[in-house]
Order: structure tokens, then C-alpha cells, then sequence
């Protein structure tokens, strides 16, 4: 089983962005806010990937679209989730 998994990919490093359009909610002066979240050797983990976050830190209050990347290193040893939101 153990080789099954290391075969499938994404045990040693993986990296991925999930795009999602909620409407045509952009208006024309598009604003971009980011938030994340860490974590390492499934003990520690810090920062705030929330949606509420990421309007705040780009100053958005009217949402467009959000996506959703995160990276994962060694069977997540680290762990990075980010929310980006694009918005006016």
C-alpha cells in the first residue's frame, strides 16, 4: 500500500491552484487580497487562510472570484493553504 501511494504522485512534493468564478461580480478597478496558512511537521501551524482575511488584506468588499492554492511537501512535513480573492 505504502508503495501504491508513493507511485500516485504528490507524496514528496505537490502543488496546486484551484480556480472559482462565483458571477461578474469585477467591476473595473480589480483589487487582489491574499491570505494563508502553514504548517509544519503536522505539530505546528500558524497564519489565517480565511476568506474574511483575504478581502481584508486587499481591501475588497465586493467579492468576484476566489481560488485556492495550496503545496505540500513530503507527505505535508509543510503544509502551505492560500485563499486569493479578486474583487472590487
Amino acid at each position: 500500500m505504502g508503495l501504491k501511494l508513493l507511485l500516485r504522485g504528490g507524496g514528496v512534493y505537490h502543488k496546486n491552484t484551484t480556480p472559482g468564478q462565483l458571477g461578474n461580480n469585477i467591476g473595473e478597478k480589480l483589487l487582489v487580497g491574499e491570505s494563508c496558512s502553514l504548517s509544519v511537521l503536522w505539530l505546528i501551524s500558524w497564519g489565517d487562510s480565511t476568506l474574511e482575511s483575504a478581502k481584508e488584506n486587499g481591501g475588497i468588499q465586493k467579492v468576484g472570484v476566489i481560488d485556492r492554492k495550496s503545496k505540500s511537501v513530503f507527505y505535508r512535513l509543510y503544509y502551505e493553504e492560500c485563499i486569493i480573492v479578486w474583487g472590487e
